[in-house]
């Protein structure tokens, strides 16, 4: 059988990794231009403060990380007798573009949440900065992490 006939094909996990990354991104695009352009405005405000886009990105991020789980994975995570992360076990784990793509969602995540908690931080102390001062924690972290502290 083939599609026209009813069968549905699936999609090659290196599509589907990859129209995830460009989902996840595209997704938090509007967050971030929000709080360079209006930082103030009521719209930013709200969805700052909304669990939706977390919610979505993080069920997202759950299905790409069912999706790149391997039988392995916990041994290359974990490849010490001390059960800590090795480099060479977290390299050949990040060389599957699924895997990949579910760690681009899951820093995604991250810093938008980064992102907006100093901005509801700085607004509520009613001392607000240029708009690019608060999408500065995401877009540079962990070293943007450090324009939040005086």
């Amino acid at each position: 059988m083939n599609v026209q006939q009813g069968q549905h094909q699936r999609l090659p996990c290196s599509e589907i990794a990859s129209r995830a990354f460009t989902l996840g991104t595209a997704a938090v695009l509007p967050f971030y231009t929000l709080m360079v352009v209006a930082p103030q405005a009521e719209l930013t405000k709200k969805l700052l403060s909304s669990s939706i886009p977390y919610m979505v990105l993080g069920v997202l991020y759950a299905y790409l990380l069912y999706l790149s789980w391997t039988p392995d994975t916990i041994r290359l995570m974990f490849a010490s007798k001390y059960w800590l992360p090795e480099l060479p076990g977290i390299a050949k784990m990040f060389s599957s573009e699924m895997t990949l793509a579910s760690a681009w969602i899951h820093l995604l995540v991250v810093d938008l949440f980064a992102a907006s908690f100093k901005q509801s931080c700085c607004a509520a102390e009613k001392a607000v900065p240029s708009g690019l001062r608060h999408a500065e924690p995401a877009v540079f972290s962990p070293t943007g992490q450090a324009s939040f502290f005086p």
